[in-house]
């Protein structure tokens, strides 16, 4: 009987566990249309990352303030470890970080459109040979690879158009400041609006 106890618990703990790794997990990541005017920064794949087939790794959700406490300043696209990053159009590097702390990883580019320049952030990426602040870019450059940041393994990308005014703004989360009063925008529908220049 007591070896029965002991394996009903078992297999209790174990269900509960696995509820939990679901919810905590991956979940269903959905389709993103890239906007066909500019190049997709990881060219194939067009999957945003999703937590339990909600919407937490999206431009400032709600559920990534419930999560974290703060708010998130772009999208989290889904790709593996060393996944390609290319530039969405021609544009200037402003900042590039180094670091052991793949958190810390990031390559910032200038690009212009017709709504004016603006700054796009290429999250949790090692840089490639030649890519340093000052460099020009051409749109589909490789600029580096994607580094395991997090779980799921993903790029974080964002568009603020204060410009390269804006390359010294933390780049992944604004605290508790709602990131639009920074210069932050939902970079899909910035991009579906405005048409390289």
């Amino acid at each position: 009987m007591r070896q029965r106890r002991n394996g009903m618990a078992a297999l209790s703990l174990s269900v509960v566990f696995c509820i939990v790794v679901g919810i905590a997990g991956v979940g269903t990541p959905y389709s993103l249309n890239w906007p066909s005017t500019w190049r997709n920064p990881l060219d194939s794949g067009r999957l945003w990352t999703t937590v339990s087939s909600d919407t937490a790794f999206d431009f400032d959700s709600s559920a990534y303030w419930s999560a974290w406490g703060t708010r998130h300043t772009g999208i989290d696209l889904k790709a593996g470890p060393g996944a390609l990053v290319l530039a969405i159009d021609d544009g200037v590097v402003v900042r590039v970080a180094v670091s052991a702390d793949p958190m810390q990883l990031v390559i910032m580019v200038v690009h212009s459109g017709t709504r004016g320049a603006f700054l796009c952030v290429y999250g949790h990426v090692s840089a490639c040979a030649g890519i340093a602040v000052g460099a020009q870019v051409q749109a589909g450059q490789l600029l580096g690879t994607v580094t395991q940041a997090g779980s799921p393994c993903h790029l974080h990308f964002g568009i603020n158009t204060r410009g390269s005014a804006a390359s010294s703004l933390a780049w992944g989360r604004s605290g508790a400041t709602d990131p639009r009063s920074l210069g932050w925008v939902d970079p899909i529908p910035y991009l579906q609006q405005t048409l390289p220049w």
